[in-house]
């Protein structure tokens, strides 16, 4: 009498079965969390300009930049109608700690060193008091610059500039015409910006586009992170035409 069970190529052909659906389930789910995730963050961004408009309104001047505590206490603690963010949208950091550095990962300072080098002030990458932090849904403060420090006086001519009469070096996103930066995006408002599914933003040189500058479609880690970039735009020219040195990211922003 034969004794029931399961023979070993019984067995070996289910676990290649279970790793076959493993290859096509998994990455499937890995990418509907992160097309959710940048949802969840043009969401937020797009509710902090609604809040951002009405803060102007009643104070005729855009929140201080840079520092994303004082961000936050601007438009939930300051603004006449303060904005009521979830408790997934914030985050508490403590007085002196790093603002741009997760605690569980000290050794990932990609964030604060770029901000450092595009000129973000000391001051805006340590915690000045207990405070919290809009974060995006990879649990990273949103970057944010107002037009008063970009674009001072709202100039509008920027043909002038584009002839060298005007450099433009503040910490934010440009802009490029001819290899050269041409003019910040909304140049008369703001700029919010989260650093996307890689975390970070391109480290800022006077020959690319800046803090949250992006182009699309060559999925290739461009900007030499470790990273493959996902949610690629459109910067100035086609696809097709992206040279090796052009850089990519995955940032998330109000102004694309």
């Amino acid at each position: 009498m034969r004794k029931s069970g399961f023979s070993l190529v019984e067995l070996l052909v289910v676990v290649a079965i279970i790793g076959i659906l493993s290859m096509i389930l998994v990455p499937n789910v890995q990418e509907h969390l992160r097309r959710a995730k940048i949802t969840k963050t043009k969401a937020l961004i797009e509710s902090l300009e609604v809040a951002l408009a009405a803060y102007k309104n009643d104070f005729r001047k855009y929140p201080e930049s840079f520092n994303p505590q004082f961000l936050y206490s601007a438009l939930v603690e300051e603004a006449k109608a303060g904005y009521e963010p979830e408790s997934r949208e914030v985050r508490l950091i403590r007085r002196g700690d790093p603002i741009w550095i997760k605690e569980e990962r000290q050794s990932d300072d990609r964030r604060e060193k770029v901000l450092q080098m595009a000129g973000v002030p000391s001051s805006a990458l340590r915690a000045q008091e207990d405070g919290y932090v809009f974060v995006d849904a990879w649990n990273n403060p949103l970057y944010y610059i107002s037009s008063d420090v970009y674009n001072p006086g709202g100039r509008a001519d920027f043909r002038r500039a584009q002839r060298n009469t005007k450099k433009f070096d503040a910490p934010c996103a440009y802009e490029m015409r001819d290899g050269k930066r041409y003019r910040p995006f909304n140049p008369r408002s703001f700029q919010i910006i989260s650093f996307g599914p890689d975390e970070t933003t391109i480290t800022p040189k006077k020959s690319n586009g800046g803090i949250g500058s992006m182009i699309n479609g060559d999925k290739v880690d461009n900007d030499g992170d470790g990273y493959v970039d996902n949610e690629d735009r459109i910067r100035g020219g086609s696809i097709e035409s992206n040279d090796p040195d052009v850089i990519a990211e995955d940032d998330i922003t109000n102004f694309m």
